[in-house]
């Protein structure tokens, strides 16, 4: 069963409505369209398609000669594993572990390449997200604190974004944010400037979606500390609050078509919100009518039957040509959508 934000805030460009829901096997199958080929591409990159290694063997030793130098201090872990595996069954533990159940660093990484190289090629998201938990267990119970954890969450925040589950997609990225903020001897673990501009962003409109405010004004607080050269993806996500706040649907469909990286999956959530608050403006601002077509270019709909299928679950009054709605009554629909909302209180 969907939680109701999916429900009641996903549009219909959302990642919920652009393919086809199998109730039966509970998947989700989107079809393979042009701009789906290209999201796939663009998923490459971030999950490391082609090219991942396509680093020198000097280059990446300098690399991590690098990072070893400007590691964090951290714990030592409790204890050591020792398995070798690279795929691993998430199971909650209910006893503590045995070394040869646990997957040292080393295996850790190997084992989140092999994710990732699997994912871009068979996209299959039960199976990723199974294994990114049992990685993230691993790393905790081993209490490992560097960059690669870092590494380890963002990739699994993605996923879960890109896949519409907020739930899990807020406890990785507040982990992020948990452990960015930590002190580990005077040191604390850092994101590029590139993600943690990402991940600003994506806090602040996830704070939108969930209509939390504090938590809204804290993430636009916290961007200003942001690297003022790598802020894209952070004002692209205050630009849409804006449009939010001040009902201006013209700019937020402009900025949902810009949109960088995955923000485009959190605007999928307010995408049935900002068209309800957009119709209840334009039929008090136009009069005696307005065209079908207006609110198919001004609110992001494919077509125009998708754009009467809105109207009419918004109660809209249509002006009626040769038997086929082509316009909406502005004052008749306005007076019903007035009534409505007497009726409900």
């Amino acid at each position: 069963e969907l939680p109701e934000v999916y429900i009641v805030d996903i549009g219909t460009q959302g990642v919920k409505t652009k393919g086809e829901w199998n109730n039966a096997a509970n998947q989700f199958k989107i079809k393979l369209t042009k701009k789906e080929k290209q999201r796939r591409l663009e998923r490459q990159r971030r999950f490391g398609g082609e090219g991942w290694e396509s680093d020198s063997s000097e280059e990446s030793a300098r690399k991590i000669k690098i990072a070893k130098k400007h590691a964090p201090r951290q714990s030592k872990p409790t204890f050591v594993g020792t398995s070798k595996a690279l795929e691993k069954e998430y199971l909650r533990l209910t006893t503590f572990p045995k070394p040869e159940d646990i997957r040292p660093l080393k295996v850790l990484r190997k084992a989140l390449k092999h994710i990732k190289r699997r994912y871009t090629e068979e996209e299959d998201f039960e199976w990723a997200n199974e294994q990114l938990k049992s990685v993230r267990q691993d790393l905790t119970v081993q209490n490992i604190r560097n960059d690669f954890v870092i590494e380890v969450y963002e990739t699994h925040a993605r996923l879960l974004l890109e896949h519409g589950d907020l739930n899990e997609f807020n406890q990785c990225q507040s982990m992020i944010e948990t452990m960015t903020a930590e002190d580990l001897g005077g040191h604390s673990l850092q994101q590029t400037a590139q993600s943690a501009d990402e991940f600003t962003a994506y806090r602040i409109l996830y704070s939108l979606v969930q209509r939390a405010w504090s938590d809204l004004q804290r993430g636009v607080a916290n961007s200003r500390s942001t690297n003022k050269n790598s802020r894209k993806s952070t004002e692209h996500a205050m630009f849409v609050v804006n449009s939010v706040l001040n009902n201006n649907y013209r700019s937020f469909f402009r900025l949902y078509q810009s949109a960088p990286h995955l923000s485009p999956y959190l605007m999928d959530f307010l995408l049935n919100r900002v068209r309800n608050s957009a119709y209840r403006s334009i039929i008090v601002a136009f009069h005696p009518s307005i065209s079908i077509e207006y609110f198919e270019d001004a609110l992001g709909f494919q077509d125009n039957e998708e754009t009467r299928q809105f109207l009419k679950k918004s109660g809209a009054i249509f002006v009626e040509k040769v038997g086929l709605p082509r316009s909406v009554d502005c004052k008749a629909s306005a007076n019903k959508t007035r009534s409505s909302s007497k009726k409900l209180k």
